[in-house]
């Protein structure tokens, strides 16, 4: 039998507020400007390897009807460690170790923010 393990740390954030799929891009533009974080959930991952995770990422609450799922790209630090679908989020277990799952916005790839993604056997 193979115990696998998976925790996820996340923080509270307000998400109802970028639910919305009908913003602009220049309505994008201006929440980054108002320097509005990038949240990926979850922030921090724990898993073994060969587990899968969907990572998310918005918009701070400041921004309503933030980027869907779609809006964003992901992009492993280390695809040796932590494999991630550029379009879904969707991150695939390697190889022990830790790295980076970031997430760029397709509105503007100044926009990101970042998950860490730690693996163990």
């Amino acid at each position: 039998m193979t115990l696998r393990r998976l925790i996820v740390v996340s923080f509270g954030v307000a998400l109802g507020a970028c639910s919305a799929s009908t913003v602009t891009a220049a309505q994008h533009t201006d929440c980054a400007n108002m320097v509005s974080p990038v949240i990926v959930l979850p922030s921090a991952a724990l898993l073994s390897v060969g587990d899968t995770l969907r990572l998310s990422a918005i918009l701070g609450a400041h921004c309503p009807g933030g980027p869907t799922t779609a809006q964003w790209r992901f992009k492993s630090a280390d695809a040796a460690i932590a494999a991630v679908d550029s379009l879904t989020g969707l991150v695939t277990a390697v190889d022990t170790g830790t790295t980076f799952v970031t997430a760029a916005a397709t509105f503007d790839s100044t926009v990101i923010g970042a998950s860490t993604i730690r693996v163990l056997p």
